[in-house]
């Protein structure tokens, strides 16, 4: 059924009754170029949009809470284009799509919408407004043209994520690197474990303890000779305790004896240098702190480097892939590119608002008229805002592309193209070219 609908397929006949403003608008277009003109707030916007709320389905809609004129409970557009016809009846709860195929059992499609969206281009916008959209919007609108819309928004999502994941370690890393810099480096050999003052005190405590048990020792040595001393004076007046005296003497002379056998190869502890050690270990431990806190930052420093040289081979590497995806496809334009700030055109690759007005507008058109749908009409809102040049450019280019074009106009001389006043026709003038409608007026 499809191969029987040629391309491109444009308007023959409109009808479009109460929409908005207008009240019964019926048209029969022969040219190229429809211009619907007359002064504001007459209804020029809204026939042309019961045309796109026809064709576009209720998206085009969205934006529209009231779209039935004041005062009526049902509104309709009919489009006619050469192979097949559009209705779209709209009332107060609903609306309602229909299509009809000019063969001759005038055949009814049984899913309307989803028949008109293989006709219909993925980009179907007024040129102008193309001008008036942030870059970004201008990309994605191009994008999207190129189908290339989901692909390329999940890869700037990666990179989106992947640089502020990168932001936040640069930022902890900078934090740490001043951290670093405010840290005194430690000399060469400066140990990394601290000594236990515990350790030290008990080390000191048993060397006193030895010492104590030493000077002990002597002293019993000492107050045992003097006791034999003693003893052998008394032996003299104490015959009679002589043996027993004696005995004494020898146990305590194998004592003596005993004793000095554990202490002969025994010396004293020295424990000036333990205190010493203990007064200077706070001032030891506090370079071992700083030399292990340098280390820390040191090694935070080096592992952010290396999470940061990750994240931004990650950026690099999304960066390469969008840049292939968009080598991929053919731009509308000669030199035309994407980059970071959009929409650059030529070999300096200057963006959009830097460019002469002429060229903002041929980019503009190129890209709406790029896509070449089988249903190849294309709306300007703002006709009066256009000059000659630039129309004339419009129309070579919608020319070249089997493109009609639909200009709303604000224009009440009364003699150019379909005149409307109060949502209804008052004068329909010949197509005529923009610049004999320039020499007739």
């Amino acid at each position: 059924m499809n191969e029987a609908i040629r391309s491109p397929q444009t308007i023959v006949g409109l009808l479009v009754e109460n929409v908005k403003k207008v009240k019964l608008v019926k048209l029969s277009p022969d040219g190229k170029t429809i211009f619907i003109t007359g002064a504001n707030q007459q209804g020029k916007t809204s026939l042309v949009d019961g045309l796109w709320w026809a064709i576009g389905g209720k998206n085009a809609m969205r934006k529209t809470s009231e779209p039935i004129r004041e005062g009526e409970t049902e509104a309709r557009a009919v489009v006619e284009f050469q192979d097949f016809t559009v209705e779209r009846r709209i009332t107060m709860k609903s609306s309602y799509l229909y299509v009809t195929l000019k063969d001759e059992a005038q055949t009814k499609i049984s899913s309307p919408q989803d028949f008109l969206n293989k006709f219909l281009g993925t980009v179907s916008i007024d040129p102008t407004e193309i001008l008036q959209m942030s870059p970004k919007e201008q990309v994605d609108v191009l994008l999207r043209l190129f189908k290339i819309y989901d692909k390329v928004t999940e890869l700037d999502g990666k990179y989106e994520k992947a640089y502020q994941e990168r932001w936040a370690i640069g930022q902890e890393r900078d934090s740490a690197v001043g951290a670093l810099d405010n840290l005194v480096k430690p000399a060469e050999g400066t140990p990394r474990e601290e000594k236990s003052v515990i350790e030290l005190s008990n080390k000191l405590k048993s060397a006193i303890n030895y010492n104590q048990d030493l000077v002990n020792q002597k002293k019993y040595i000492q107050d045992t000779v003097e006791d034999i001393t003693q003893l052998e004076k008394d032996i003299v007046s104490l015959e009679k305790e002589l043996a027993d005296k004696r005995n004494s003497v020898l146990e305590l002379k194998k004592t003596i004896a005993t004793e000095n056998e554990k202490i002969k190869d025994k010396n004293p502890v020295a424990t000036q240098p333990i205190e010493e050690e203990i007064s200077k270990v706070e001032e030891f431990n506090n370079k071992v702190r700083e030399a292990k806190k340098y280390d820390e930052f040191q090694a935070k420093v080096n592992s952010l480097n290396d999470n940061y040289k990750s994240k931004t081979q990650v950026c690099e590497g999304i960066t390469k892939q969008k840049q292939e995806i968009l080598q991929s496809v053919k731009m509308p334009v000669e030199g035309l590119t994407i980059d970071d700030r959009g929409l650059v055109f030529g070999p300096t690759r200057r963006p959009m608002e830097q460019l002469s007005d002429s060229e903002q507008h041929m980019i503009a058109g190129r890209i709406a008229m790029a896509e070449k749908p089988t249903i190849r009409i294309l709306r300007i809102k703002h006709g009066e805002s256009l000059d000659d040049k630039t129309f004339e450019m419009y129309q070579k280019m919608a020319e070249e592309h089997g493109y009609q074009l639909i200009v709303e106009k604000v224009d009440t001389s009364g003699k150019l193209g379909i005149v409307l006043e109060e949502g209804e026709v008052i004068a329909k003038n010949s197509q005529l070219t923009h610049s004999e409608v320039k020499d007739k007026q």
